[in-house]
């Protein structure tokens, strides 16, 4: 009789289908869950169902994309001693006891190559000390997938530009397409502007501008740009999808790979946010403090 096979299940939107190749370089994959309306062409095998995934040999599971049955799926996931990695909190709220097999992984910013490139000019002292971020997220092909890229996008700014003071919200959606603006100030009076589209960017956009000078990368292309009194550089991306790596330092459960820089608080308020924002059509804001 053959042995069961074993690996990680990975739930995501088709929007995220390209970070599938990436995923299986890092992670042993036995397959996929769609959360959106069609199913993932290409990749792993397809599952209709974490259950089934489960009850074909999946031992551990990494979410990329939130859907409104995750926290049954993560109950489920519990009784039967799954690990579970999620790039973002449970839509419901459920709390994540210490040392549970649970693992809200808000690191995955951190693993974007344009990102860390940025990071290095950022710190160089000619670039001074940084005041204003402009990053566009895609993501918002449904409420739920709006609120992680949001969160994604202020995990990021947050880690920049230093403790959120104020957040504006502005959102639109429907019929799998959602839109958010978020201006955020600091506490030390920075400010950050985060776009989130209904579209795959894959290493995203984001420019970030310092009191001598300016870098930005441009994710759509595939490449960083940097811009100094020396000149401009274009620095191309070999692999511009960061969850093969994000995925495999969260399951050896890297810090930098799982922690958040957000109040759980903060992260749930969002959402309600969101959600009024898009009822109300009109300028929301969030207090952080």
């Amino acid at each position: 009789m053959s042995e069961k096979a074993s690996g990680a299940l990975i739930v995501c939107d088709p929007l995220r289908a390209a970070a599938l190749h990436g995923l299986s370089r890092h992670l042993p994959v036995i397959g996929v869950v769609s959360t959106g309306r069609r199913w993932l062409q290409d990749g792993p095998p397809s599952f209709d169902s974490v259950p089934g995934a489960l009850d074909a040999g999946a031992d551990r599971v990494v979410v990329l994309s939130p859907y409104p049955a995750m926290a049954d799926d993560i109950r489920l996931c519990r009784e039967r001693h799954v690990p579970v990695i999620a790039a973002g909190p449970v839509p419901r709220g459920v709390r994540i006891p210490a040392g549970d097999l649970l693992a809200c992984a808000a690191g995955r910013w951190r693993y974007l190559p344009a990102l860390a490139r940025l990071a290095e000019a950022r710190h160089r002292p000619s670039f001074g000390t940084p005041v204003f971020l402009r990053h566009f997220i895609g993501g918002g092909t449904n409420v739920l997938g709006l609120w992680w890229a949001a969160l994604e996008g202020l995990e990021l700014a947050v880690g920049v530009l230093g403790a959120p003071r104020r957040l504006w919200v502005a959102a639109t959606g429907g019929r799998g397409r959602w839109h958010a603006t978020i201006t955020v100030l600091t506490v030390d009076d920075a400010s950050a502007q985060l776009v989130v589209t209904p579209t795959a960017m894959p290493g995203d956009e984001v420019m970030l501008l310092g009191t001598g000078g300016l870098v930005w990368g441009e994710g759509v292309r595939d490449a960083v740009i940097e811009q100094s009194d020396s000149g401009v550089w274009l620095l191309p991306d070999d692999d511009v999808w960061p969850d093969g790596p994000w995925a495999a330092a969260a399951m050896a459960g890297r810090d930098d790979a799982l922690k958040s820089n957000l109040e759980d608080s903060l992260r749930l308020d969002l959402l309600s946010t969101l959600r009024r924002a898009t009822r109300s059509g009109r300028l929301e804001s969030l207090a952080t403090g």
